[in-house]
């Protein structure tokens, strides 16, 4: 855990982490983290290496009011990026989330086993 000043947390399984920042590599690390600590700022990657991703990260830490203040997104995926700009885009708004966490799409009504 970084100490002193902001606290910020790095979230990319692949991308070097800069100095000064907290790093999780997963989907799973990340939550963790973000439910043990509080982070000023998190900067997020959308292609994880896995089946879960950076969006699914954002609208989870949404969902338990655990999402930090200023959110950076770091992926070189366009689509990811654009996906999780527009997600913030309807928190920052005010937006109800009727999306799954699971997925993402408004309309699987929750029909993913866990």
């Amino acid at each position: 855990m970084p100490t002193g000043g902001p606290v910020k947390l790095w979230v990319d399984d692949c991308k070097p982490c800069p100095d000064g920042f907290a790093v999780a590599r997963t989907y799973d690390d990340a939550l963790a983290m973000c439910r043990r600590f509080e982070y000023d700022a998190i900067y997020l990657d959308h292609d994880l290496g896995e089946s879960r991703t950076g969006y699914d990260l954002l609208l989870q830490l949404h969902a338990i009011g655990r999402l930090p203040p200023r959110v950076e997104v770091i992926s070189w995926n366009p689509v990811g990026r654009a996906r999780i700009i527009a997600a913030l885009k309807e928190i920052a708004a005010g937006i109800p989330s009727s999306r799954c966490t699971v997925c993402g799409h408004r309309s699987c009504e929750g029909t993913h086993a866990l």
